[in-house]
């Protein structure tokens, strides 16, 4: 229902988990397959600090998917 509330942890074999470790797994796996393209592509030479640019790109995946889980 939309008004109910996320749980705070997911179960996983009696194992409590942060929700956010599922999008934090998918945006790292996101963000390795868009680091090997833009790399392959010669992104990185026309970008002045490349290593912030990764790490800026890397918070934005994640923060997408953290938005998608909680809406």
């Amino acid at each position: 229902m939309p008004g109910e509330p996320l749980p705070r942890e997911l179960e996983v074999v009696g194992i409590l988990f942060p929700t956010l470790l599922a999008p934090l797994i998918a945006s790292a796996l996101l963000f390795w397959l868009l680091d090997g393209a833009l790399a392959r592509w010669g992104f990185y030479q026309t970008v002045w600090h490349s290593p912030l640019f990764r790490v800026s790109l890397f918070v934005f995946v994640f923060c997408g998917l953290g938005l998608l889980v909680y809406r």
